[in-house]
């Protein structure tokens, strides 16, 4: 309405930057681009993390190697940002670091699982695919191996893709 320019702006224009050049359809290429340092520390190191850094860690980390380069102190820009930036290099990979059946359905899961703070991962999931319910997603979690009271950012890229895969098995049984 105000027609202003915000940091969430800036934020949303930084990641569509990245995800831009991040499929695997694109040509191979690595990529430099400086950010924020919050979001530096949730692509390469996010556990413990929450929210929209980390799934977009584990977005970047599906696709790319990353690797930070160097930081830049507040004083380097005009106007001075409140944050420390940092230059962080990303390698695109050959091919994903897990095997996952359905792409979708894995980016479908992390994202659900940080959509909303503090939620246990079966409530987490079944918000994201509510046409599961609570008690399949909670059978999914314990068939990968998980307590029921796990959170999605005590995972690891490749728990979300065996979670996704069990999704996948569980919806093609149901066909």
């Amino acid at each position: 309405e105000k027609k202003q320019w915000t940091e969430n702006v800036d934020m949303i224009a930084e990641t569509n930057i990245y995800l831009s050049g991040l499929g695997f359809e694109n040509n191979g290429c690595s990529l430099s681009h400086a950010t924020y340092n919050g979001l530096t520390a949730a692509i390469p190191h996010y556990p413990k993390m929450h929210g929209e850094g980390v799934a977009f860690g584990l977005f970047v980390q599906w696709y790319c190697e990353p690797e930070l380069l160097f930081q830049v102190p507040p004083h380097c820009f005009m106007p001075q940002p409140k944050v420390t930036s940092a230059v962080v290099r990303l390698t695109r990979r050959s091919a994903p670091p897990a095997a996952a059946e359905d792409e979708e359905l894995l980016f479908r899961a992390i994202r659900g699982a940080f959509n909303q703070r503090r939620k246990t991962l079966p409530n987490a999931l079944s918000t994201a695919f509510p046409e599961l319910g609570r008690e399949k997603c909670e059978n999914i979690i314990k068939i990968c191996g998980f307590d029921t009271n796990v959170r999605g950012e005590m995972l690891e890229l490749g728990d979300f893709a065996r979670i996704s895969n069990e999704i996948s098995r569980l919806k093609q049984s149901d066909l």
